[in-house]
């Protein structure tokens, strides 16, 4: 069971991050390269429900599941505060840095509200290593990978969703699904989870990006922090 969630104060340090105008279109959106020792309070919140860590390093943002992990299912999160409206294009990069075979972890991007709404890079318990989407037709797209390094890319386009992974130096699309509630506002969400058990892993994120039709960011707030979840610190009150 979790038992308690301890907080880390940040230096603050230049964040690598910016608003951007696409010419030609009515579009805005945000970057964030993660290439920086504090997490951006404007743009992010961590979470999750598992033993793990969300962790700003100059070299990009590291997400980590501990093999203490032992439930029915348990992630780390770092969820977008800003709210994405009309078309979007949202993209990662990604590197496993701590990938043991057949860990069952899946690495997501995804469009929170619109569940479920993800791309995915996975490892199942069989030993199998997938790209795929989970959107309203289920599972679809699965195709075999080796990649340690690659990009995600999640868009809608009017009510329909579409997933890529990069391969060879142009996007694949894994599937496509159309649904009227896809037309809700949504926020993005770049997530590692697993299922009972972890051997642990860790992944590295960089290079962030998205675009909408509409964004719309909150004040930041203060203080930033990174944080680990602690299976043996004692109960609060």
């Amino acid at each position: 069971m979790l038992k308690a969630l301890r907080f880390f104060a940040l230096a603050s340090l230049p964040l690598f991050c910016m608003f951007i105008q696409i010419p030609g279109k009515a579009q805005t959106g945000f970057s964030d390269s993660f290439h920086s020792t504090s997490l951006d309070s404007g743009l992010w919140t961590a979470g999750g429900e598992g033993i793990g860590l969300v962790d700003p390093q100059i070299d990009g943002l590291h997400m980590t599941l501990a093999p203490s992990n032992n439930a029915p299912a348990f992630d780390v999160a770092a969820n977008s505060r800003c709210i994405l409206q009309g078309d979007v294009d949202a993209q990662v990069e990604y590197r496993l840095t701590g990938w043991l075979p057949a860990n069952g972890t899946r690495l997501g991007l995804g469009a929170v509200n619109l569940m479920p709404a993800w791309v995915q890079r996975t490892s199942e318990t069989d030993g199998q290593e997938h790209y795929l989407t989970i959107m309203g037709d289920g599972g679809k797209g699965w195709t075999d990978t080796t990649d340690s390094a690659g990009r995600l890319r999640l868009t809608r386009t009017g009510d329909t969703l579409a997933g890529y992974y990069y391969s060879s130096g142009s996007w694949v699309l894994l599937n496509s699904y159309a649904d009227p509630s896809h037309m809700a506002d949504t926020y993005i969400a770049l997530q590692i989870w697993a299922h009972n058990s972890t051997p642990g892993v860790e992944v590295v994120l960089e290079n962030f990006s998205v675009t909408a039709d509409g964004v719309q960011c909150p004040p930041p707030f203060t203080p930033t922090f990174s944080y680990t979840f602690d299976d043996d610190a004692p109960d609060d009150p």
